[in-house]
């Protein structure tokens, strides 16, 4: 989360909906977001990041609400929804 730039926008999560400051998360970060998607079976944010370190290479950067960055990547946050799902498709 170094070097973080904070500015307005629109944050890249389609779980998020709230106004707010973003911040620039560069290329670890965006790698971060790409296996959480993968862990939370999130095809729409993981393609939508994965273009985006696909067109940039290792100069990726993602605009981001920090709280939101940290819910999204939450491993405790992740485990909880993988298990509502699984109970979900076994229902």
């Amino acid at each position: 989360m170094a070097d973080a730039q904070i500015h307005d926008g629109k944050c890249l999560l389609s779980t998020c909906s709230k106004p707010g400051p973003l911040k620039t998360f560069k290329l670890r970060a965006v790698k971060k977001v790409i296996e959480c998607a993968i862990e939370r079976h999130d095809d729409a944010t993981c393609s939508k990041i994965q273009a985006v370190l696909d067109s940039q290479g290792e100069q990726a950067s993602i605009d981001l609400h920090k709280n939101c960055y940290c819910s999204y990547t939450s491993k405790d946050h992740i485990r909880n929804l993988v298990a509502k799902k699984r109970k979900w498709w076994h229902s």
